[in-house]
C-alpha cells in the first residue's frame, strides 16, 4: 500500500471509529467511553447500529464505502479506453464487424488477460482502490470525496491525531 494509501485509510479508520459504537460483547452493552461500565474490559468490538458488530476497522470501512460511493466496472473502463485506439471496423472473411467485438470474440481469453493488466495498472498508479481484495473497485478520487465530506460531517479533520 502507497504512503497515499495508508493516510486515506487512517483517515477512514477515524471516520469509522466516529460512526461506530464500542460494544462489550461479554456483556452485550455499548461502552461509548471505551470501557465497559459492567465488567470493565476495555477489549471491546465496534458496533454499526443496523449493520453488526465485529472486531477491527476494515468491516465498517468496506461497508460504509459499500453504501457510499460506486464501484467502477473495469471491464467497461478498459473496453472505452481501447475503443479510442481501435474504433472502427475490422473486415474478417466477407464480415464487417466492430474490432473490439471481434478481439473479446476471437480471443477471450487474451482480452481478460489485457483487461486485468489494465486493472493492475491502475491501481498501480492509485487510480482505482478496493478494500476487499479485488472484489471490487472503487476510483481512489471518488472514496477521496466520500472522506472529505465525512471528515465535514463528522469535524475531523487532518490536523487531529
Amino acid at each position: 500500500m502507497k504512503t497515499s494509501d495508508n493516510d486515506l485509510m487512517k483517515r477512514l479508520e477515524k471516520i469509522a471509529e466516529k460512526k461506530a459504537v464500542r460494544f462489550c460483547y461479554g456483556c452485550y452493552r455499548e461502552a461509548p467511553e471505551g470501557v465497559c461500565t459492567e465488567c470493565h474490559s476495555d477489549d471491546l468490538m465496534f458496533l454499526l447500529p443496523h449493520v453488526g458488530c465485529e472486531y477491527g476497522h476494515l468491516w465498517i470501512i468496506e461497508h460504509l464505502i459499500g453504501e457510499n460511493v460506486q464501484t467502477v466496472n473495469i471491464e467497461e473502463m478498459f473496453e472505452s479506453s481501447m475503443d479510442g485506439a481501435y474504433s472502427g471496423t475490422t473486415t474478417v472473411g466477407w464480415l464487417e464487424v466492430d474490432t473490439l467485438t471481434a478481439v473479446k470474440e476471437l480471443d477471450p481469453i487474451s482480452w481478460q488477460m489485457a483487461v486485468q493488466e489494465y486493472e493492475s495498472q491502475l491501481e498501480d498508479d492509485g487510480e482505482i482502490i478496493s478494500f476487499d481484495n479485488g472484489g471490487s473497485y472503487y476510483l481512489t478520487s471518488d472514496v477521496e470525496n466520500y472522506v472529505e465530506e465525512s471528515e465535514e460531517e463528522l469535524c475531523l479533520c487532518e490536523a487531529e491525531g
